[in-house]
């Protein structure tokens, strides 16, 4: 599902992958540390930069959020932090 919301350019593939993420990380600890592992936070992060982001990949990064730490979470900022 990641390197699909990374490289998909099928209209609606990147929603449906999002929230594939959403509905797998909504309660199973061990795949949000996976999709967390695998890069997914960033991919996320990047879909929802994009000209419509839309509630699932916001739904499936509430979720991932108690699965990293937060100096993780710091680092994946694009802004520096003072």
């Amino acid at each position: 599902m990641i390197n699909l919301l990374d490289s998909s350019v099928v209209p609606g593939s990147k929603e449906y992958a999002a929230e594939c993420l959403q509905n797998l990380t909504s309660s199973n600890d061990n795949l949000r540390r996976a999709v967390v592992s695998e890069g997914g936070l960033r991919s996320l992060l990047a879909y929802l930069d994009g000209p419509l982001p839309q509630e699932s990949p916001v739904a499936a990064l509430r979720n991932l959020v108690t699965a990293v730490s937060p100096d993780s979470l710091v680092s994946l900022s694009p802004a520096p932090w003072t």
